[in-house]
């Protein structure tokens, strides 16, 4: 496996893919259903197999992930060779980034020194795809930039 098996939740958000996957393979839901319950290693193969199609799409088409706590907001943006990060993290004991602050709020904030911007390169150790996923898996998530170019418009 190159990620993850799905949960059962994300599974639930594919019926039709995961039918046809099952159909290319020749296998019908009368099939299907009689792997789970006789056969489970064959059936979690075939779960395996398609959690990484799921995943592998997913991940060659999104070039932004992000995470967001109180503390912390980071954003990132995966190009072909390397990935850029940047960082909006809050330094004082009054402030929180819970509340979505205003681009206005922000640069007073950092001028005050209660909010910090970092930003990094790193050049893939890995697939862009793998290095995506371990990212994801520390609770980031796929995002459509946003956040990321206002961020960075910060710098």
């Amino acid at each position: 496996m190159q990620y993850r098996r799905l949960t059962r939740e994300e599974l639930e958000q594919f019926p039709e893919e995961f039918a046809m996957f099952l159909a290319v393979h020749g296998i019908d839901r009368k099939i299907w259903d009689e792997m789970k319950d006789k056969n489970e290693d064959e059936a979690d193969r075939i779960l395996d197999i398609f959690s990484d199609i799921i995943f592998e799409k997913a991940l060659t088409h999104c070039d932004h992930l992000e995470r967001a706590t109180p503390e912390e907001w980071v954003a990132y943006h995966f190009g072909e060779k390397e990935a850029h990060m940047v960082a909006l993290v809050a330094t004082g004991e009054n402030i929180t980034l819970e509340n979505g602050l205003g681009s206005d709020e922000i640069e007073k904030a950092i001028s005050e020194g209660d909010l910090e911007l970092y930003e990094g390169t790193k050049v893939y150790q890995k697939l862009r795809e793998h290095e995506m996923f371990d990212i994801l898996e520390q609770g980031a998530y796929m995002s459509d930039g946003d956040l990321y170019e206002g961020l960075k418009s910060l710098l």
